[in-house]
């Protein structure tokens, strides 16, 4: 269980000039949070899991006093000093499977939002800015997520575990239309490897398509995503133990839009690119 009192005082130097905000604006929430989970072993092979949450949020300065250019997120933004706290129940289940070196693992979860906070777009523009208002309405999600391993037997190669996963979630505002910023539904697999000193992984990510969108919000494409990482730990290194790794990121050099980033329709991430760096571990 969790308690939280946030107190948040405007200055009374802001007057008429900042809109709505100025003396008498300021805002006290008190959040709780409580949540309880089980594990029911079944057997040797299956355990099923149940758990349940009741978390509570209060607004940021952001979402309560925001009225101007946000550089960072290329939003002109509107906050709402009457924004009341947001609470969710969160409600999960699934299952773990274990067949030797055999594992498995699915999830589903709904979360019901009273008083959800997000922005709205309104097709308008300030300061050649897209004017998003922050907002707030009941909201729910639903969404699922699997996993899959297999741990090869070690052998003079090495260790190997090959993985796959997969993972969907789909959010709706109570005036039916989709919430915005959603992530869109993904696909994967990957191999690591150890040896001595020497370690490494690749991962592969399908991201569909994303049109559950909301007015004034583009959709973005599926892509591709393969990432791979080849590091050594340095023997005899002392009090601390180092790694020197080679990353590759992007190496299918996909246009990539984040779905859930505001800069989507004009900033991809980053496309192929080589790290090369050093860990060291206390």
């Amino acid at each position: 269980m969790r308690y939280d009192d946030v107190d948040i005082d405007v200055p009374n130097t802001l007057g008429p000039e900042q809109g709505s905000i100025g003396p008498g604006t300021d805002a006290n929430f008190t959040p709780f949070s409580a949540s309880a989970g089980a594990i029911w072993h079944l057997n040797d092979t299956l355990d099923l899991v149940f758990s349940m949450a009741h978390a509570e949020r209060a607004p940021n300065v952001d979402e309560l006093y925001a009225n101007g250019p946000h550089i960072a997120t290329q939003v002109f933004e509107v906050g709402d000093p009457n924004l009341d706290k947001e609470s969710n129940l969160h409600i999960e289940g699934g299952a773990r499977l274990t067949l030797g070196q055999f594992t498995a693992s699915a999830t589903v979860f709904n979360d019901n939002f009273d008083d959800y906070v997000y922005q709205e777009y309104t097709g308008e523009e300030a300061d050649g800015l897209p004017v998003a208002l922050w907002r707030q309405q009941d909201a729910e999600f639903i969404g699922a997520e699997a996993e899959l391993a297999y741990d090869f037997e070690p052998n003079r190669y090495g260790n190997w575990r090959a993985f796959a996963f997969g993972d969907i979630v789909e959010g709706e505002l109570s005036n039916n239309d989709d919430v915005p910023l959603q992530p869109p539904a993904r696909t994967g697999m990957g191999l690591d490897w150890e040896y001595q000193g020497l370690s490494a992984n690749t991962t592969w990510i399908h991201a569909f398509k994303q049109d559950n969108t909301s007015p004034f919000e583009t959709d973005t494409p599926s892509y591709d995503l393969l990432n791979a990482e080849l590091a050594y730990a340095v023997p005899n290194s002392g009090q601390f133990e180092w790694q020197v790794y080679l990353q590759g990121q992007n190496l299918l050099d996909a246009d990539i839009r984040n779905s859930t980033s505001t800069l989507k329709d004009f900033a991809p991430q980053i496309g192929r690119n080589v790290v090369l760096g050093v860990r060291m571990y206390f």
